[in-house]
């Protein structure tokens, strides 16, 4: 770790010191701005006060690039440690669940968001705003069956390479995804990833005539809804179900947790309805 942070907060630093002898600044500030590089906005905005909004962008942008660095040198070093004991074979096996770690990682994020839109009826925006997520997941769903698929494979190809270079964790992840409650649950999110975005896109597109009650606009958007309901009412049971295994599974495989879909409230999946 660190090896883009020292390098940036000594140069850093070392850009405070001449300019608080510049500005005769008192000469702790370079030792902050080295110890806390955080502190470098504050004090950007005691010396330029109205002017501070370029540099303190300029030092957010080339914040956010350290801890991207960062996280990419991270994962490389992480690799090269897990890597190192394992034959080429099981060094790819592992890079696919490197693969479902990020896969999950992502479709958790797009869950929250999802449920972060306000009032997806209210407008055709906020409609549109959550089509975005939901195709999303459905192309992350694609790419997550193509990837199990392929650790079930290598499982069952090279499932003694796996136990002889002790590296058993994999074979849990593979028995974990193959569980009948979790191919369940996997179908019944791909349900109602479909019937929500049929009932959006078909919300989208007769929004007007939805709120003005038409007749034969409103009965097939009825039609869409109950789908919608169906679905949602069955993965919400299924999910219930996913979440006690789940929960029980990381008693016993406390290291998977990377490797797992997010565990969520009872009161996650709120039934959206239009007005």
């Amino acid at each position: 770790m660190f090896f883009i942070y020292f390098p940036f907060s000594i140069i850093a630093a070392t850009l405070v010191y001449f300019d608080a002898e510049k500005r005769q600044m008192p000469q702790w500030w370079p030792a902050m701005a080295f110890m806390a590089p955080i502190t470098i906005p504050l004090y950007l905005v005691k010396t330029r006060q109205q002017r501070s909004i370029v540099p303190i962008a300029a030092f957010l942008s080339l914040a956010v690039l350290v801890i991207v660095g960062e996280s990419f040198f991270f994962m490389k070093m992480r690799d090269s440690v897990q890597f190192q004991n394992y034959s080429p074979t099981v060094q790819e096996i592992v890079r696919i669940t490197h693969r479902i770690e990020y896969i999950v990682k992502k479709f958790n994020h797009f869950t929250v968001q999802l449920e972060k839109v306000k009032g997806v009826g209210a407008s055709t925006q906020s409609i549109e705003k959550a089509l975005v997520f939901i195709r999303a997941m459905q192309s992350l769903m694609k790419d997550y069956r193509t990837t199990i698929n392929n650790l079930d494979a290598a499982v069952n190809d090279y499932g003694n390479n796996l136990i002889s270079e002790n590296a058993l964790w994999v074979i849990k992840l593979e028995e974990f995804y193959s569980e009948p409650i979790i191919v369940r649950y996997v179908k019944s999110l791909d349900n109602h990833l479909e019937a929500f975005e049929s009932l959006l896109v078909y919300t989208a597109a007769n929004f007007e005539e939805i709120r003005s009650k038409n007749k034969r606009v409103r009965q097939n958007y009825d039609g869409y809804y109950l789908n919608y309901v169906r679905a949602l009412e069955s993965h919400s049971l299924l999910d219930t179900g996913r979440m006690r295994f789940q929960y029980l599974f990381l008693k016993d495989n406390p290291e998977l947790k990377p490797y797992m879909p997010a565990i969520l409230n009872d009161k996650f999946f709120k039934i959206w309805h239009h007005n």
